[in-house]
């Protein structure tokens, strides 16, 4: 934050910035007292979440081009340079998956598919889903765009290939 301030007063950019971010919502849903039900969903969803990132890395790696195995891949449990909402991010040329607390507390799974020869594996994950719905979000213009976007400006150590 020191850094932050300094580069712009030397650029002469006045604009206040406060000293305190949004908390992680995982962060403060994870030490709420009497929510047991809100608990149980969360580990649930997280444990789904785990199960689809099992599956997707082990049929990424099957894949016979590099750049089909090359993925990015996050936490954002403990970084800030991303909201307070997201938890992890796995994004391939075919699928990617966000795990998210939203502002409710709820942890929730955000995906696509974009020509993804293993869509029906992660799709039986998704039907035996009991009381968790995966969020669909399309991307635009489509999904291998958007995962050439990550990779272009995202670090190098969390570009891997499976």
């Amino acid at each position: 934050m020191a850094e932050l301030k300094k580069k712009l007063a030397e650029l002469n950019i006045n604009i206040e910035i406060p000293e305190k971010r949004l908390a992680k919502r995982w962060l403060i849903a994870s030490r709420m007292p009497d929510q047991p039900t809100m608990k149980n969903r969360n580990g649930t969803v997280e444990w789904y979440y785990e199960t689809i990132l099992k599956t997707a890395k082990k049929c990424t790696a099957e894949l016979p081009d590099e750049y089909s195995r090359t993925v990015f891949e996050r936490d954002y449990r403990y970084d800030h340079s991303i909201g307070c909402l997201t938890m992890h991010y796995f994004i391939t040329p075919n699928f990617y998956c966000i795990l998210e607390c939203d502002f409710a507390y709820f942890y929730q799974i955000e995906y696509d598919f974009y020509n993804c020869p293993y869509e029906n594996e992660i799709r039986r994950i998704f039907n035996g889903m009991l009381s968790v719905t995966p969020v669909h979000r399309p991307l635009k213009p489509n999904g291998e765009a958007f995962y050439r976007s990550v990779i272009a400006v995202q670090d190098s150590r969390y570009i891997h290939i499976l």
